[in-house]
């Protein structure tokens, strides 16, 4: 299992910024729609984008190395992905920060118009850092699909579960949208490992290495089972009694399940990593 969590750091990095992205995707959305700012996903997004960043430090060792490697920008997608996603933090920080004091407010919408941009491009660029390398189980479309889809899902739950109790926003969307994308996500990974299968050597081997962990896949479909029962089951809360107290929060329950589902997801996505000699470019 060594090999598995020692990437534990770049997981939890990857997919806090995802959250953080997607959070930043239905802010930007909403604030559009409805006139209004919405601080707490902001400053929250904000947050997740400071712990990723952090918790990458975890595989970098010394932080001083992430300015080393940021130096090579001309050439290596790995210093591009340092360098958008030090760009897309500071801006998200900048926007809460901007939002939490209430000075400077004039050119909140330009920051996070910007901050948005900067999130949708440093998605790509992560993507990029690793279709850029021979590694089969990364060098497909897939990866981008896994990137974009699943920082739409985690910023969804996200968002609804730090607004729906001061907007009237409609959880069956919501909930369709996350049902939808999680199903397109398991899809893409389903097709994505029967391709590999009938691929090369190297591809096989992936596939191996993907299927070896089936005990894990099978932990990560539960925990985004329970995630989707959570969330839609407000709506038989909220049917038989809308003003009872419930100390469970099941909104906040589903997220912590499709985050936790997540940063696993993330792991089986990084171990190909470990088990080939091929490293990032």
């Amino acid at each position: 299992m060594h090999s598995l969590f020692q990437d534990l750091g770049l997981s939890v990095f990857s997919v806090c910024l995802q959250s953080s992205i997607g959070m930043i995707f239905f802010v930007a959305i909403f604030k559009f729609r409805y006139k209004k700012e919405f601080t707490k996903p902001a400053m929250i997004a904000a947050i997740l984008a400071v712990i990723g960043v952090l918790s990458s430090f975890l595989h970098l060792g010394n932080p001083i190395n992430a300015y080393l490697t940021m130096s090579n920008l001309s050439s290596s997608w790995l210093s591009r992905e340092i360098f958008f996603t030090s760009l897309y933090t500071g801006l998200v920080c900048a926007y809460a920060l901007i939002l939490y004091t209430g000075k400077f407010t004039g050119i909140l919408t330009p920051i996070c118009a910007l901050s948005l941009l900067a999130g949708i491009f440093n998605l790509y660029v992560m993507s990029q850092a690793y279709i850029s390398t021979s590694v089969p189980f990364w060098d497909s479309a897939n990866t981008y699909f896994e990137y974009y889809l699943s920082a739409l899902m985690l910023g969804a739950i996200f968002f609804y579960t730090l607004t729906y109790k001061e907007m009237s926003l409609n959880f069956y969307v919501f909930g369709i949208v996350i049902l939808v994308l999680a199903g397109m996500l398991s899809l893409s990974y389903v097709l994505h490992g029967l391709g590999l299968s009938q691929g090369s050597l190297a591809a096989k081997q992936s596939a191996s290495i993907l299927f070896s962990y089936s005990n894990l896949i099978l932990l990560i479909s539960i925990l985004g089972a329970m995630s989707i029962f959570l969330f839609f089951a407000q709506s038989i809360r909220s049917i038989s009694d809308k003003q009872r107290y419930i100390a469970l929060n099941l909104p906040l329950a589903a997220t912590v399940f499709l985050f936790i589902a997540a940063v696993l997801a993330k792991l089986i996505f990084y171990v190909a990593m470990v088990t080939t000699t091929v490293g990032l470019q």
